[in-house]
């Protein structure tokens, strides 16, 4: 009978009943060695957790998985099982042992010899790493244990083990490993790393498995070494947890690894996904609709593509603004992840801001669903760097943690409340272990670094692997995010993981990218396939499966049909007074977007004069962490469904690019400068977007207009302002001018959605026509497009992970990439093609004390402590107060002269404070200002920072 960690006791004297060989080597072990036998006691502990997580929390999907590569599940488990409890034989070995002076004394005491050079107490940093040689022993053990000839099939192997730390060793380092007899140690040493192989080999029956079930050792694929290698991970930091395994010893492992992992009470894969057969009904439970409320026929068409799905694979929604994609796509999710045994689901958004909506909406989702009995609520988690910004989600964090941890964690009616209202699990608050809890909404930038080489990346493959993924707004990556998109679907794709990707505007070569990548298709520059639908087919579904196989329909619009008038706008203040002045002498909602922080800035400024009693707004990304979230609630609060801005009266916001993605807002009139045209198009979805306004909406503003501004229009060609071309480039600017026929005309009729296809495919895919005098700058514009293009592409190589299906193994997986420092935010830079950059909080000087900046509504003026760490909820809110700083704002100075002048005028006692423990500190003086040779700073509440640099 197969022996399994977690259903069987083991004893102390067990191990003196496994023979007499193993019990003559493993003898020296129990005083030299294990200091109380801690080392055997943590490596049982880990394989009896490891028992627990494939047992409880890994979805179906994932277990099936392993059970089809390894050849059955019970041989899958015990791997697993066993990987988990042999990550660490490798402490013992002098380069580990001497680091622990109590540990290499008893250990030289028993006859376990260290070298001069590895005397105990001397050595602070091993030359050898014991994750290394854990591998080393392995390597040995398998091939003597299994007859094994052939080393890549043992390599495969090693991956869980030499990844725990987050970085497995290169293969270089590796073999340079296996001749480092000085930090290996002599043959004793060797005996005892064989010994605790052995005795981990006895307890789970790895071995007696593959013996009795396969004919061989099998040979592991590269997306099952990083799946092993992210569950050994959380196998080791769950067992490492001094909460649920106290540093003592206990006789009964199993009875120890019960109480530890009940006092955890991980939630499990998430098993309700029954959903009702037909669409309509299934759309109104799921989103609380009246009886009359209908799935529109792009929802049910989306539905019957999943439901025909052969295996897991992508479905590309490519729909209208108003189509209701956000619901096809959670209805889809629901059948791929009951069809193919998946537990969970991540949603990714482009912003944090529509990350934090997002999140409203799938909470409101999840409370639809029925509970089986004793069923806990789903488990989620908010996976960006300003979660705690996020009031719901901070106060379920909060009453999460005083369940696990607060001081009636015992009492019976914790325990039942425990698994009746949890909707944040603490364990499962950390930003890297969050990822694993069943239901995550987060930035895209998680999904990217699937892809990225970073510490901890198959932690981030273990969390993904057992979910569905559905990735919103995906045009929004450019050519430098699409190359970590495309990598990051090939991982998803060889893991068997249902993905729906969302667009509204979605080039050709673009979906065709995505699904070569999804299919495993190294040679993404291949010529693309023959399409069965035509280019004006929309909207337009697709689902691509890896095995090949690739599914195109199209189905009827019963969105917003609108005809959207677009004109051109005179680049002058004047030009954007006059217009706004006669379009908005009733009144109404105005929306004006510019394409740079500054240009938002200055046009605030220009308006608020021009228009003294108008009700004015402004929104971008130089605002403080707390100012931004405030922002956005306004704008929801004022321009959302149902919004309160006052009717008959004149309305006006000034935004960047942070209203154009995912924001439900509305407007009677919008200006944009020019941007290529699918950002246009994503723009316009905020115009008229709300049909119940349309009866009440002023006189002027009945039609629905759309000004181009931006662009010098009496220049042969057009001349787009700097600012934009810095932002996107001449080439697509000009082409979309072209497309959309702006060019001998100042105005143009678009009906949305039914021209969108065509307007991104004139823009992006078909060869342009240039008008006279055009000539030389579009060629120009586009030989400095492509090579800009070419660079994006080759300038991500280094950081991206190889592709699984060209991996033997996992050695050296994340060598030469990100170093991961801590934050999300210095991650996210590794996707994103953005400039360096830093994340600081702002405190001011008042009175020569420093404090929490005057003007925030809530502590402000608050006086921060020096020599001391700040009581946790002022600390909390300092944080709130966080501000990005590009290196491009400044002047003659790099971000590193920046962080270092920072670490030298901000040092305080803060070490005690996990909130601000390592944060920078900008200190600005009581007239808000930060001033340095080369620059000077001001953060201007209204209008956020600005930034005047020195010649």
């Amino acid at each position: 009978m197969t022996r399994r960690i977690t259903r069987w006791p083991l004893y102390i004297r067990q191990r003196h009943e496994v023979g007499d060989d193993l019990g003559h080597r493993v003898t020296p072990l129990y005083g030299a060695l294990l200091q109380t036998l801690s080392i055997r006691q943590h490596l049982e502990d880990t394989a009896a957790v490891a028992g627990h997580i494939w047992d409880e929390f890994l979805a179906p999907h994932l277990k099936d998985m392993l059970a089809a590569e390894l050849g059955a599940d019970d041989v899958a488990r015990t791997s697993f099982v066993f990987l988990a409890g042999a990550h660490d034989v490798g402490k013992a070995a002098p380069a580990f042992s001497a680091q622990h002076r109590r540990a290499a004394d008893q250990a030289q005491a028993a006859g376990f010899i260290h070298p001069p050079q590895l005397a105990p107490g001397t050595l602070l940093t091993p030359r050898l790493r014991h994750e290394v040689i854990s591998g080393v022993a392995l390597r040995e053990w398998l091939r003597n244990t299994f007859a094994v000839k052939r080393l890549p099939i043992v390599h495969s192997w090693l991956g869980p083990v030499l990844a725990h730390h987050g970085a497995p060793a290169s293969k270089e380092l590796f073999n340079a490993a296996l001749l480092d007899s000085l930090s290996l140690g002599d043959q004793k040493w060797a005996d005892a790393r064989t010994a605790l192989l052995d005795h981990m080999d006895f307890v789970t029956g790895f071995s007696e498995v593959i013996k009795a079930e396969l004919p061989a050792l099998p040979r592991l694929t590269a997306h099952a070494q990083t799946i092993l290698s992210g569950a050994v991970i959380m196998s080791d930091w769950i067992a490492s947890n001094e909460h649920y395994f106290p540093l003592e010893f206990i006789e009964e492992t199993q009875q120890r690894a019960q109480d530890g992992w009940g006092s955890l009470a991980l939630p499990g894969p998430w098993t309700s996904w029954d959903h009702p057969a037909d669409a309509d009904e299934h759309l109104r439970e799921r989103f609380k609709l009246d009886a009359s409320a209908q799935a529109r026929p792009m929802q049910s068409a989306a539905r019957e593509l999943a439901s025909e799905s052969q295996e897991p694979g992508l479905v590309i929604i490519e729909a209208g603004m108003g189509e209701g994609k956000t619901e096809a796509a959670l209805m889809c999710a629901e059948i791929l992840a009951k069809k193919f045994g998946h537990g969970g689901l991540f949603i990714g958004l482009p912003t944090q801001a529509s990350t934090n909506a997002m999140f409203e909406r799938v909470t409101h989702w999840l409370e639809q669903f029925p509970l089986e009995e004793g069923q806990a609520p789903p488990t989620t988690f908010l996976a960006h760097g300003k979660r705690d910004l996020n009031e719901t989600y901070h106060s379920a964090y909060k009453e999460a943690w005083r369940r696990y941890f607060g001081p009636h964690v015992g009492d019976e009616s914790n325990k039942k409340q425990r698994h009746s209202s949890v909707v944040a699990h603490s364990w499962l608050t950390d930003r890297r272990r969050g990822l694993l809890a069943p239901f995550t909404i987060g930035t895209i930038d998680h999904a990217l670094m699937l892809a990225l080489k970073m510490r901890f990346v198959t932690l981030r493959h273990l969390a993904f692997a057992g979910k569905v993924v559905v990735l919103d707004e995906v045009h929004a990556a450019d050519t430098y995010m699409s190359q970590f998109l495309e990598d990051a679907l090939d991982w998803l794709g060889a893991m068997g993981v249902p993905v729906v990707m969302l667009s509204a505007t979605l080039p050709a070569s673009r979906r065709e990218a995505f699904i070569r990548a999804y299919q495993g298709h190294t040679n993404r520059n291949q010529a693309p396939r023959q399409q069965s639908l035509p280019v004006e087919a929309y909207p337009r579904l697709t689902l691509a499966e890896r095995s090949g196989r690739v599914v195109e329909r199209s189905s009827e619009s019963t969105g917003v049909v609108r005809e959207l008038t677009v004109r051109r706008l005179g680049n002058t203040p004047a030009d954007l007074i006059e217009l706004i002045r006669v379009k908005g002498r009733d009144g109404g909602r105005v929306a004006v977007i510019r394409n740079t922080v500054r240009e938002v800035q200055e046009t605030s400024e220009l308006l608020r004069e021009a228009f003294p009693d108008a009700h004015h707004y402004i929104s971008h990304a130089r605002f403080m962490g707390n100012d931004r979230a405030e922002r956005d609630n306004v704008l929801l609060e004022q321009f959302g469904k149902g919004g309160s801005a006052p009717e008959g009266e004149l309305s006006i916001v000034v935004a960047s690019q942070t209203i154009e993605q995912s924001l439900d807002l509305d407007f009677d009139l919008m200006i944009t400068d020019l941007a290529p045209v699918d950002l246009i198009l994503q723009r316009s979805g905020r115009l008229h977007r709300h049909t119940q306004r349309d009866a009440i909406r002023p006189p002027l503003l009945r039609q629905a207009e759309l000004w181009i501004s931006g662009v010098d229009w009496n220049t042969t060609p057009f001349a787009p302002s700097r600012g934009s071309v810095a932002v996107y480039g001449e080439h697509l600017l000009l082409r979309t001018a072209l497309a959309l026929g702006l060019v001998d005309k100042s105005e143009v009729q678009v009906q949305i959605p039914a021209d969108i296809p065509e307007l991104v495919d004139n823009t992006y895919e078909k060869p342009v026509q240039a008008p006279a005098g055009w000539e030389d700058a579009l060629a120009k514009a586009e030989q400095k497009f492509l090579e800009e293009t070419k660079e994006a592409r080759r300038k991500p190589q280094a950081a991206l992970l190889h592709e699984p299906s060209t991996m033997k193994d996992i050695f050296g997986l994340v060598s030469g990439g990100l170093s991961e420092d801590g934050t999300d935010e210095r991650v996210s830079v590794g996707v994103r093609d953005a400039a360096d950059n830093v994340e600081v909080l702002v405190a001011q000087m008042i009175d020569g004390q420093l404090c929490i900046p005057a003007w925030v509504a809530e502590h402000g003026g608050t006086p921060l402590p020096i020599y001391e760490a700040p009581p946790a909820d002022i600390a909390r809110f300092l944080k709130r107060c966080s501000l990005n700083v590009t290196e491009h704002m400044l002047h003659k100075t790099s971000i590193d002269s920046f962080i270092e002048h920072l670490e030298r005028t901000s040092e305080f006692d803060w070490q005690d404070s996990p909130e601000l423990r390592g944060e920078l500190i900008l200190i600005f003086n009581e007239d808000l200002t930060y001033s340095t040779d080369w620059f000077t700073m001001h953060y201007d509440p209204t209008f956020g920072l600005k930034v005047n640099k020195h010649d």
